[in-house]
């Protein structure tokens, strides 16, 4: 039996967690100034008790915060006598600093506020560590250039602010000639010296505020903002980048010829779409290698255009069937041993035509998405009816796994939808994981709030792949309750001797842990890779090396077979 502790030892015990807990801690009065303060509060804050006492906890403020965030916490503690959130505070030696705060009003009897407690931790590890996979995510690794995902978030704000302004803009798309033969000569360390070299080389033939980016492999990208309209400006950069090229490098005793090719794109000349201003700019770069490489051309120059939109016409999917195709499932394990944990369920797309998939998936982006949803719904409708005939589906070992779109996700009706698919059985929903993109969960979370909360109420379990994509906050993703987070493809494989991929997963994984949540990679490959993820945390994954095939043709059982 428990037993309540007499009052002066439950006074005791509440002073001892006061002082020697990990957490700041500082108490004020009515009036808002500070009664008392914790030894963890002078060692984070390095104010002294002394320093602080009477004084009001604005010496704190960090000014980061504008007044209507300060209205705001005072209005829910009006409301609700709590505030929990993230703030930006000053230390004694004008330092700024990011804490998770917790701030209570303490009420009398009659409901007015005679205290307000606040506690608070210095999160600053966590925030570097997001700005480090922030930057990772946006940058290439080799170059440390913008990668294609920045360079297109910057090309679009470029273009809104171009028509605001009523001024031009222009893209040049840049590959480097023969680069293959210099990879295949002189060795794929040589080919990234000249990777980097070259990327110098753009650097220094543009404006401080001009985007060079990486795109890819050997293939860069420039954005540039047009002040006047004279297409000559555009001229001269690219004259001034091919005679920069003329100077061969000279590495490690070997001197080597580099020249590029280039096309450029106009807006709004050519078009005013972000994207195929990118897609022009490439063609006009494939017509400069045509045309004898080492060169550059317009892309209105061209005599032919190439109209990629002609391809997503609708009369391409007349004789389309949406249950004319099958179910490609995957499994993934748990790596301490070799239990199944889930199956990942997606469309084969060679069920439905390789030519077909491709016209879907254009058809899909002019279409805002139609096409997508009902694919989406079609295979989550397939894969319920084929958990509905296993009889006993409560004590499948496993789960299935579905990726889905933040479109998907953001349908108002979503609950209805997936409540008409599943209908009475708990079980089914039971066994049922919904993944989405972390990029869309972290910039969408206040417009698909209520959908997530009534996916989760169904008994359905919410999953997040490409993590570590896309991440610059953990607070979208800490208010969902997460079963697993799939990290992304490129940024989990490690290599030997490799210390900046070794931190990176390192941090992902630690995040992913802080939501409690489960780690999976995919495509382990080989023993080592399963023994570096194993030791670092991971509990899940996929691949050749858990040395097991799998059995597509029922759900109702484990199907493992050592591959010989």
């Amino acid at each position: 039996m428990s037993r309540k502790l007499p009052p002066r030892n439950f006074i005791k015990l509440a002073a001892d967690i006061f002082n020697q807990t990990a957490n700041g801690i500082f108490i004020t009065d009515n009036n808002r100034n500070i009664i008392c303060v914790n030894p963890a509060f002078e060692r984070i804050t390095s104010y002294s008790e002394n320093e602080v006492l009477g004084r009001n906890p604005r010496i704190l403020k960090s000014g980061r915060h504008n007044s209507i965030f300060y209205k705001s916490i005072w209005d829910s503690l009006h409301e609700h006598s709590f505030w929990e959130g993230e703030i930006w505070n000053l230390r004694k030696d004008g330092k700024q600093f990011p804490v998770w705060q917790t701030i209570i009003s303490i009420k009398s009897t009659h409901g007015h506020p005679n205290y307000y407690v606040s506690i608070f931790s210095d999160i600053t590890t966590i925030e570097q560590s997001c700005e480090v996979l922030a930057f990772k995510a946006s940058h290439d690794s080799l170059t440390g250039l913008p990668n294609r995902l920045l360079f297109v978030d910057r090309l679009k704000h470029l273009i809104n602010r171009a028509s605001r302004q009523q001024c031009e803009a222009g893209v040049l798309y840049i590959d480097v000639d023969g680069f293959k033969k210099i990879n295949d000569h002189f060795g794929h360390a040589t080919g990234d010296m000249i990777l980097q070299e070259v990327a110098q080389r753009l650097l220094s033939c543009v404006r401080q505020g001009d985007t060079v980016a990486r795109l890819g492999g050997d293939e860069f990208a420039i954005l540039i903002e047009l002040k006047t309209k004279n297409p000559c400006n555009l001229d001269r950069i690219c004259q001034s980048i091919v005679s920069s090229f003329k100077t061969p490098y000279q590495l490690k005793g070997c001197i080597i010829h580099v020249s590029v090719s280039i096309g450029i794109s106009r807006f709004p000349n050519d078009t005013v779409e972000p994207m195929e201003l990118l897609n022009f700019a490439d063609q006009a770069m494939y017509a400069s290698k045509v045309a004898g490489k080492g060169q550059y051309t317009f892309f209105h120059c061209l005599p032919y255009k190439i109209d990629s939109r002609e391809a997503t016409s609708k009369t391409n999917l007349i004789d389309f069937s949406y249950d004319d195709f099958r179910i490609s499932y995957r499994p993934v394990w748990f790596i301490l041993d070799h239990a199944l944990y889930g199956i990942e369920a997606s469309i084969d797309s060679e069920s439905i035509g390789i030519k077909k998939s491709e016209c879907i998936q254009n058809s899909n982006k002019k279409n805002g998405g139609e096409l997508s949803l009902r694919f989406e719904n079609a295979l989550l409708e397939r894969v319920i009816k084929d958990l509905k005939k296993q009889k006993n589906i409560q004590q499948l070992p496993y789960k299935i796994i579905v990726p889905v779109s933040y479109e998907y996700i953001r349908q108002e009706n979503i609950e209805q939808t997936l409540r008409k698919l599943i209908g009475f059985s708990k079980h089914v929903a039971g066994k049922l994981l919904i993944e989405i993109c972390e990029a869309s969960l972290i910039k969408n979370a206040d417009h698909t709030e209520s959908q997530l909360k009534g996916i989760l109420s169904l008994g359905i379990q919410i999953g997040v792949r490409e993590f570590g994509k896309d991440i610059t906050s953990i607070r979208a993703l800490s208010s969902i309750p997460i079963t697993h987070c799939h990290l992304y493809q490129s940024k989990h494989q490690i290599h030997e001797h490799d210390a900046e991929s070794y931190r990176t997963i390192c941090c992902l994984i630690a995040l992913a842990k802080s939501m409690s949540s489960l780690v999976i990679a995919n495509n382990i490959n080989c023993c080592e890779e399963l023994s570096a993820f194993r030791e670092l945390g991971v509990e899940l994954g996929s691949g050749d090396a858990f040395g097991i095939g799998f059995s597509e043709s029922a759900l109702g059982s484990q199907h493992k077979e050592q591959k010989k």
